[in-house]
């Protein structure tokens, strides 16, 4: 069974007051028109009754002075606007009442009436001539004889009280409470506004990957606090990432320069000496020096790409950025000649550099492992701008498609001995710049490495693609 549960605190607190609110003004108000409901019928029992006594009295003084019953069978008439009266013979026979009642038929019959009843029957009827009414009746002696006088009155009032009481009422609460919900859930709403603005500038120091301060004016002093509190967590993440890049700068340079003086000191040593196999050590030491400083290099440039942000970003035509990453592939000494083309182009908003680093990266992998050919497109999509770098090699192998943009992934070739540091830069500058990468060996053979980047606003804007939303499939 699926429950169903608003995902916002505006419509969930807006749901819950509508709800109870629903359920306590409904057993309210229909409780009151209960109430009031009784309280007319009770007040026209009472009338009846009271009726009923004024004719008994009526008819008892009729009876002293010989005018009632008639001796020559004329009726007698009680008049009464608002409610009907019929005076009965134990028989049935009408002996006096109401106009409006004349050969109308009793509504209890009289032969049903015991005269030991301490409490008048009662019924309520569709009358021919009220409608629907309430009728009592009571059986009173007079004389050596026993009557039945009926009273009857309508209950179109009663009616209204009915409708009022289930119909309306209700209806009331619905829309009392539905005005209620909608103003609490606006109240939440603007009660939560500064956590929607924290929302957002934690967006926009995520997207930016740099720390900054929140700076958000709440109106309660929680929310205030709030946000005081998150602006000294990023004050202190600032700080972290600050230490983190002047470690790695002296990290680097303490690191480097002794590579440096020892690769210096074996290439010294190279020249001096005439035995093969030291000659043949040296060279191999010397080979295993610059790996490390090509890994000391490459986990710099990883670090920095982690921790850069938005700021300076420019207007780029990756277009230009391929070509320059193309000219460094090709420029590559350890790299073998194959046919390397460039297409297309399209503008981001972004670092040159770093791109031009994760593209030269992506490229001279795939000059690598290629059979002969490298191809890099680039082409606009709306709000996206789409770079693939295509081989016709043997393509990825299949356990590394998981995780080849983890740092240190390496394939079995190492023939290059590379640091497999190269896919995860790549994935770390696309990350800054909002985009994705997506490996995969394509179905005519190969691999495919698909870089998709936001378009610059005016470009999406020139192009006059509107659509916006996800990158393109």
């Amino acid at each position: 069974m699926v429950r169903f549960r608003p995902r916002t605190m505006r419509a969930r607190f807006g749901l819950r007051v509508f709800l109870l609110s629903t359920v306590f003004l409904g057993i309210a108000l229909v409780g009151t028109g209960l109430f009031w409901r009784a309280r007319l019928m009770n007040d026209k029992l009472q009338g009846l009754t009271d009726h009923i006594d004024s004719i008994e009295s009526e008819l008892e003084t009729l009876y002293q002075a010989g005018a009632f019953p008639s001796s020559d069978g004329t009726l007698l008439e009680f008049p009464a606007p608002e409610q009907g009266v019929q005076v009965l013979s134990p028989t049935g026979e009408e002996l006096a009442g109401s106009s409006r009642l004349t050969d109308v038929a009793p509504a209890i019959p009289p032969e049903t009436i015991s005269p030991d009843e301490t409490t008048p029957p009662t019924t309520i009827v569709h009358h021919p001539v009220f409608g629907h009414s309430l009728v009592v009746a009571e059986s009173f002696p007079l004389g050596p004889d026993r009557y039945v006088v009926e009273a009857i009155t309508g209950l179109s009032d009663l009616d209204r009280a009915n409708r009022t009481a289930f119909v309306i009422l209700p209806i009331a609460a619905l829309l009392l409470s539905l005005v209620l919900g909608t103003a609490v859930g606006i109240s939440v709403d603007r009660a939560l506004r500064p956590v929607r603005q924290l929302a957002r500038r934690a967006t926009a120091i995520a997207a930016g990957r740099r720390a900054m301060r929140l700076d958000v004016t709440a109106d309660t002093a929680e929310l205030q606090d709030l946000a005081a509190r998150l602006d000294d967590l990023l004050s202190a993440i600032r700080a972290a990432f600050d230490r983190e890049q002047i470690f790695l700068d002296d990290a680097s340079h303490d690191l480097r320069t002794p590579i440096a003086i020892a690769r210096a000191e074996l290439e010294l040593a190279q020249l001096h000496t005439r035995h093969p196999d030291t000659a043949a050590a040296l060279r191999s030491a010397i080979e295993e020096l610059d790996r490390v400083d090509s890994t000391a290099a490459e986990l710099l440039v990883l670090a920095r790409a982690r921790a850069a942000g938005t700021e300076g970003f420019t207007t780029v035509d990756v277009g230009d950025v391929a070509q320059r990453a193309a000219a460094n592939a090709r420029r590559d000494p350890n790299q073998r000649r194959v046919n390397l083309a460039v297409m297309g182009s399209g503008e981001i908003e972004g670092d040159a550099a770093a791109l031009e680093r994760a593209l030269t990266n992506l490229v001279t992998n795939a000059v690598r492992h290629c059979a002969a050919k490298v191809e890099v497109s680039v082409r606009s999509e709306g709000h996206w701008v789409t770079i693939v770098v295509a081989d016709d090699g043997p393509g990825f192998p299949a356990h590394l498609l998981e995780n080849l943009f983890d740092r240190f992934t390496r394939g079995t070739d190492r023939r290059a001995h590379g640091t497999g540091l190269g896919t995860a830069i790549a994935a770390e500058i696309v990350a800054t710049h909002n985009g994705t990468i997506h490996a995969a060996n394509p179905p005519a053979g190969g691999a495919a490495v698909t870089i998709r980047l936001p378009a610059s606003p005016v470009a999406a804007t020139v192009g006059g693609h509107e659509t916006g939303g996800s990158p393109p499939a």
